[in-house]
């Protein structure tokens, strides 16, 4: 018998997209890909998945559906917005 330590305000779910990276890694909402380039961020709002993008060096913007992003580039899961906080520094600055 397991007891769970967390409370549900103390955990962030991450919904699934039903979609993998080029190495086969699931995606979640909040996970970060990078390609060669730019590095986006997972989002669902309004009920769809989106990626907010910068292309390396550049501006954030909105690149619109995930779907139409992997079709366009091969991603690869480089951490996510909940873990990897130094990560996140790096890439928004």
């Amino acid at each position: 018998w397991y007891e769970t330590a967390w409370g549900f305000d103390e955990v962030e779910l991450m919904q699934f997209t039903g979609l993998k990276d080029k190495n086969g890694v699931e995606i979640y909402e909040g996970d970060m890909l990078r390609d060669s380039e730019s590095i986006v961020i997972v989002k669902f709002v309004d009920g769809e998945f989106s990626v907010d993008y910068r292309t390396i060096g550049g501006k954030w913007r909105n690149y619109g559906s995930l779907f139409d992003y992997l079709g366009d580039y091969e991603g690869e899961i480089i951490g996510n917005i909940y873990e990897n906080h130094e990560l996140i520094k790096e890439v928004t600055e």
